[in-house]
């Protein structure tokens, strides 16, 4: 099985109730992605610093915690407030770690390796091909389904759209 964890920023902490900028969320409840285009809930600075899970530091979030059997099939959800320290590990990092997983496995079964960073390595590289495949799972379990996720996509994108698809599913029948 899998255990999957999608932290969103929770800037509730910084945002005093009834102020300007609750009013103006109120207004805009969401963050809207569409293509190259991102229209913000909160103010542009805000959402890409203070509100945002920015590396190397820790981070205010809510965290949807999901277990999954073997086939993608969603057994448990746990929602909790939650602090998270990230290292961003970008689209174009973890494109390369995909395309060469198979490469690394490889190398990894015919050659000792005592370097603590190479384990690293190793171990972040099994993470994101498990990752992959929970996303390659959710999309068949869900391809009838109305939603259409852009097949142009890389990989990358498309495991943090169906982790997303899933994590607001969950969130909507915790709710």
């Amino acid at each position: 099985g899998y255990t999957a964890q999608v932290h969103i920023a929770d800037p509730t902490h910084f945002i005093e109730k009834g102020s300007a900028l609750d009013e103006a969320i109120k207004d805009r409840n969401v963050t809207f992605y569409l293509g190259d285009n991102t229209r913000h809930m909160t103010p542009k600075e805000l959402a890409q610093d203070a509100f945002s899970l920015g590396p190397g530091k820790d981070n205010l979030a809510l965290t949807t915690e999901m277990e999954f059997d073997q086939h993608g099939n969603r057994k448990a959800t746990e929602i909790y407030e939650s602090i998270v320290s990230t290292e961003h590990l970008t689209h174009t990092h973890t494109d390369s770690i995909l395309d060469a997983a198979e490469e690394i496995e490889e190398f990894y079964e015919d050659t000792v390796v005592e370097s603590q960073s190479a384990k690293e390595f190793s171990d972040m590289a099994q993470t994101v091909s498990d990752a992959k495949s929970l996303a390659d799972k959710l999309r068949r379990n869900r391809w009838d389904e109305s939603l259409i996720i852009n097949d142009k996509d890389s990989a990358s994108s498309k495991i943090v759209e169906e982790l997303m698809v899933e994590a607001n599913t969950a969130a909507g029948e915790y709710i």
